[in-house]
């Protein structure tokens, strides 16, 4: 894993993990080799969206150094574009801790941030280019208060949340697929069905598995961090709900007129080329509430787990209750529904 901008292998900016594992991979070939293959199948998991939340990452690459061979071979890559590095944390820890002391005086409603980021992948022996739509949203004054609460200053709660819409490959608007991951920053168990990626410093429970509510193997915990961990991820997906209606009302806009949009001039015109392209099938980003079976395959997937199971059913429950219910209740007062003719009108007005 790379982690700054010097491209060798040193230990001073690299982490290089070799493998086999243990001695016991040794002594079994076939054993070893569908170890290594899991290890790497769960790297690759989830493509191009691992690094859009791990800001001190720039780059993760997999290779296979073969007994006799001169140097390793690159299985897989992926590189955040240097130019968007910066991009992924918006809402720097000092920026927003500056609340605690401005927030007598100050306005504490929400703080929404949205960029263009472009991921580099090579993976199986071919190169692309993933363009994401980031929303990111610094919660408001209720869930920075508890962010910045002395009890709970050992979890280092991070009120930032939001969604991630991938938009492009290669400069050609890409497959819209029903079903995502949810990173935290690094994706938690199961798949969800919603066609972008739920981002957020959420509190994870790691009961055999990573999840973020609760599930049948919860009992241990105690019920003092039991509460917090339920009340602070139910804040945060408050601030997914939030930048999800943004990121679709920004859609809108590129679409109209790049100029108005909230994100840089130069990254705005070519979302809004790519977003054209898209035409009715803009409305595919927005979220159902219904499961759907997950089955991700082929080059223009940015999910690659053929088995990935879904998310656990609390999980999935507290995602169609506080973000895609409220979801189309906010947009539904918003002139965001298109008519034939291609009008934007509010739900009360279509008829």
């Amino acid at each position: 894993m790379r982690v700054t901008q010097d491209a060798s292998l040193s230990t001073a900016n690299s982490t290089v993990i070799t493998m086999p594992l243990s001695s016991k991979c040794l002594k079994e070939l076939e054993a070893r080799c569908n170890r290594v293959k899991q290890i790497f199948d769960r790297c690759t998991q989830n493509p191009s969206s691992t690094l859009l939340f791990l800001r001190s990452i720039i780059q993760v690459s997999l290779s296979t150094w073969e007994v006799g061979a001169p140097q390793p071979t690159l299985n897989y890559s992926v590189l955040v574009d240097p130019s968007f590095v910066s991009l992924r944390n918006p809402f720097s820890e000092k920026k927003w801790r500056k609340f605690q002391i401005s927030r007598t005086f100050a306005s504490t409603s929400a703080a929404m941030k949205m960029q263009a980021i472009d991921v580099h992948v090579i993976e199986s022996g071919c190169s692309y280019i993933d363009k994401w739509f980031v929303s990111l949203c610094l919660g408001s004054g209720q869930t920075r208060n508890m962010a910045l609460d002395r009890r709970y200053l050992a979890y280092n709660l991070t009120p930032v949340a939001g969604v991630a819409a991938h938009i492009a490959r290669n400069g050609v608007s890409s497959n819209i697929h029903p079903s995502s991951c949810l990173l935290s920053p690094l994706p938690l168990s199961g798949s969800i069905s919603m066609p972008v990626t739920t981002l957020g410093h959420f509190l994870v429970r790691h009961s055999g598995g990573r999840y973020i509510f609760g599930n049948t193997h919860d009992s241990e915990l105690k019920k003092d961090r039991d509460s917090l961990v339920e009340a602070w991820n139910k804040e945060l997906m408050l601030c997914v709900r939030d930048s999800y209606v943004e990121m679709v009302l920004e859609f809108q806009k590129l679409k109209k007129d790049p100029l108005s949009s909230a994100i840089e001039t130069r990254s705005a015109e070519s979302v809004s080329a790519i977003l054209q392209t898209y035409g009715d099938r803009v409305y595919s980003f927005w979220p159902r509430s219904k499961q759907h079976p997950t089955s991700f395959t082929g080059h223009d997937s940015t999910v690659t787990n053929l088995n990935s199971p879904r998310a656990t059913k609390a999980d999935w429950q507290s995602l169609v209750e506080q973000v895609i219910r409220p979801f189309y209740l906010r947009l539904a007062d918003l002139p965001v529904w298109q008519l034939y003719r291609g009008n934007l009108v509010k739900v009360d007005e279509v008829g």
